[in-house]
């Protein structure tokens, strides 16, 4: 029982991590494609990329991330299969999150 108990932890801990890596790797690329695709600071690209990492379903976050890279063929396949709620909020974190960022940033200074 205590083996399987430990098997099943040591899977999950590897789970958990392999998803915060892919996190990670997310966040990064979100980044890149922010900072190629507009004039914010870096820093707002960081937090627009943690927003939408937080917040959003994979799939938004995948049509989030075509748009950021100005892959329009690649975010009309990805709209075909999203919810409409998918779609708002991949479109609201769009249109809100650079504003909602320098917000946060200009009540922090």
């Amino acid at each position: 029982m205590k083996s399987t108990t430990l098997l099943a932890g040591l899977f999950l801990a590897g789970a958990l991590g392999a998803c915060a890596g892919e996190r990670r790797a997310t966040e990064r690329e979100l980044v890149e494609a922010c900072k190629a695709s507009s004039n914010l600071q870096v820093e707002l690209c960081e937090c627009v990329a943690k927003k939408a990492v937080d917040e959003l379903s994979p799939k938004a976050l995948a049509l989030l991330r075509a748009g950021m890279k100005g892959d329009d063929e690649r975010a009309a396949e990805l709209m075909e299969g999203l919810s409409m709620e998918e779609a708002t909020e991949a479109g609201m974190m769009m249109a809100t999150a650079s504003a909602d960022c320098a917000e946060e940033a200009a009540t922090i200074e």
